[in-house]
């Protein structure tokens, strides 16, 4: 599987992508378009991924370990829930953000992510500050009844 970039020569102008020119590209057949590169023109490859939903919730404690541990138990790779992931980040003096990207917001929705964090809290004696989860940008559902409403 080729990497994303390579790199330049020192001192050149020029930019170089991941295959080398001349490259075999009927091991990556596009969606659309040639199936040969133009060495004129080169290529351009365009991807997406998944929505991935920003929440944040903040912990009343300055004890940044036992906030690591909530974020652990509330994070997938921690045996916590499906498509979250977590971290903890000192946020201003006696809060302590759990910081988690929703990766699945159809199986982990946010109000499950604030059950889990009570609940891993409540075990290290901690309690989130009420009514202070909040997410960053916008929710997929948001983007669709904007979309939908030509607001965007």
């Amino acid at each position: 599987m080729p990497g994303y970039f390579g790199s330049t020569d020192a001192g050149s102008n020029s930019w170089r992508g991941a295959l080398a020119a001349g490259a075999d590209l009927s091991l990556y057949p596009p969606d659309a378009g040639p199936l040969a590169a133009d060495p004129r023109r080169g290529v351009i490859t365009v991807g997406a991924v998944p929505w991935i939903v920003n929440f944040n919730v903040p912990i009343r404690t300055d004890d940044v370990a036992a906030a690591r541990r909530v974020a652990r138990a509330v994070g997938e790779r921690g045996g916590g829930l499906a498509g979250v992931e977590a971290m903890a980040l000192a946020h201003s003096p006696g809060v302590v953000e759990v910081a988690c990207n929703l990766l699945d917001p159809g199986t982990s929705p946010p109000q499950a992510v604030i059950s889990a964090i009570e609940a891993a809290a409540a075990r290290e004696g901690l309690r989130p500050v009420e009514g202070g989860a909040y997410v960053i940008g916008k929710l997929p559902d948001e983007i669709i009844a904007a979309a939908d409403a030509q607001l965007l």
